[in-house]
């Protein structure tokens, strides 16, 4: 038992390590199993051959050996139809998505044999359904689009894929199996219904009733000082002012007052975010004012942890912003 045990944890098929670069299928990692019609098969190849030899007919022996021949040459084709193949991931289509989104890893297949392949199904091991079916000719490649589905942010590694072939008579399935070196980022999901990106809703004096200023104008000049509004930053907060009031007067709180500098950016930063928002509905937010604020040509900062940017426009800049979100304490 030892020593099945062994066996088994070195079977090929069992990958661990992750493979960079192109993959060759060597012989060694293709593996043949029965389908459900090639057990049906044998099953009736056994009782025309028991059949035979209690009835003594040369001629259905003859007819078992026949048929049988078949499935011997298809178990060959079958097993030659993946070897020989050499694999890669095209990494420069591995585009970045959004949490909820489907994620596709762009599989490169390279025939160099003289064969034609047929019928070759490509999924991933977890995905058991809707495979991606490709022919791929003599001295030719083709490339096969694997889709998964992202749930959560930060980087999503490639599962193990897998390769499988029931040409040409379908009695045997031939597999392999690949575990590439890739990984594709996945970006928080926008919240839906977040407060809207205007200069109204971040300017400290709003409306009682509207939700807590989560982004803040840029400072500008300073004014002076005045009474706490709902939704001012808390690092405007005058503490050495409110020290000198006393407390008769029933002023409590004092803010300091900026005027806008008539520039127009806004900055994003977590830490202003309401306390009692969960973190991952804080980065959800945040991702919604960095795309609101880059399809409405806003200038925006950003601040997330020790991810500080100024004011800027431009897919760098939202890349940039939108890769912090990701990655944050990930």
């Amino acid at each position: 038992m030892r020593k099945i045990w062994q066996f088994y944890k070195r079977r090929p098929w069992r990958l661990r390590e992750l493979e960079s670069g192109e993959v060759f299928l060597n012989q060694r990692r293709i593996f043949i199993m029965p389908t459900r019609v090639g057990l049906t098969f044998c099953v009736i190849l056994l009782v025309l051959f028991i059949s035979a030899m209690n009835y003594n007919i040369n001629l259905g022996f003859a007819l078992i050996f026949f048929i049988a021949s078949y499935a011997i040459v298809d178990l060959c084709l079958s097993f030659r139809n993946l070897a020989h193949l050499y694999l890669s991931i095209d990494t420069a289509r591995l585009y970045p998505v959004f949490a909820g989104e489907q994620a596709y890893f762009a599989c490169h297949v390279a025939n160099r044999s003289r064969y034609d392949r047929y019928a070759i199904e490509l999924n991933f091991e977890i995905a058991d359904r809707h495979p991606t079916l490709i022919n791929v000719a003599a001295q030719s490649s083709r490339a096969a689009l694997l889709p998964i589905s992202t749930t959560k942010r930060g980087w999503l590694a490639a599962p193990k894929v897998r390769l499988r072939s029931r040409f040409p008579l379908g009695l045997v399935r031939s597999l392999s199996y690949w575990r590439p070196d890739a990984r594709i980022l996945v970006y928080p999901h926008p919240e839906e219904n977040s407060p809207p990106l205007s200069s109204k809703a971040l300017h400290p004096g709003r409306e009682k009733g509207e939700e807590e200023a989560d982004m803040r104008m840029d400072e500008g000049d300073f004014v002076g000082i005045r009474p706490y509004q709902k939704g001012d930053p808390i690092k405007h907060l005058a503490w050495r002012q409110m020290a000198k009031v006393p407390f008769d007067l029933g002023v409590t709180l004092l803010s300091k007052h900026f005027e806008e500098d008539g520039n127009g950016a806004i900055y994003i930063d977590f830490a202003n975010l309401p306390i009692e928002m969960d973190k991952e509905m804080k980065l959800s937010r945040m991702t919604s004012w960095v795309l609101m604020a880059e399809a409405q040509g806003v200038p925006y900062g950003f601040s997330l942890g020790n991810d500080v940017w100024a004011p800027a426009l431009g897919v760098p800049h939202k890349l940039a912003c939108l890769r912090a979100l990701a990655l944050y304490e990930s």
